[in-house]
């Protein structure tokens, strides 16, 4: 199995797949603003990434690299690529690359009361399979609850509290961000 990734821009070619990918993955209330996300990764530290197994794209990924940490934001493969070892393949490579960051993520709140109660399990469990932890942090991004997770070494509420400072900046405001230990 053959994974390479590749940075994405507006002008690129791949970036409409990439961004319609965005939008079918994620719920329209856990996506940032394509304003946002565009504005972000003309930094330095923050990646958005096209992912291609034999020069077809078949995912994305946006992390940002923070001080010891790779915190992935986004990470979504094309229906048609998904449970079959491309996502432990990509983790498995950052974690190869990354060998001295923490890499850490966020995840929904796992519970019956949600519509897409397996949904959420099903991509818990494979985390967990792929070596990450549950952290005893949560977070509120504009009324919707996640759980951080962990791979290698455990995330401090301070390292979590400085990485949302760097990552929203003065937009921290209208994220209504909140961030707590469980």
């Amino acid at each position: 199995m053959n994974i390479d990734f590749k940075t994405i821009e507006k002008k690129d070619n791949d970036y409409n797949k990439a961004m319609k990918l965005y939008k079918t993955a994620f719920l329209r209330n856990e996506r940032e603003s394509l304003f946002f996300l565009n504005h972000k990764a003309k930094n330095n530290d923050i990646f958005l990434k096209a992912i291609y197994s034999y020069n077809t794209q078949i995912g994305i990924i946006y992390y940002k690299v923070y001080n010891d940490i790779l915190f992935i934001l986004f990470f979504a493969f094309e229906k048609k690529y998904q449970s079959k070892g491309y996502g432990s393949k990509v983790l498995s490579k950052l974690k190869e690359t990354y060998i001295n960051k923490k890499i850490i993520l966020e995840i929904e709140e796992v519970d019956e009361k949600f519509e897409n109660y397996n949904e959420r399990e099903r991509r818990l469990k494979f985390y967990l399979k792929n070596d990450f932890k549950l952290s005893n942090i949560k977070v509120n991004i504009s009324n919707d609850s996640y759980n951080i997770m962990f791979y290698k070494n455990d995330i401090s509420y301070d390292e979590i509290k400085a990485f949302y400072n760097s990552y929203y900046g003065i937009f921290k405001l209208f994220s209504r961000l909140k961030i707590y230990k469980i």
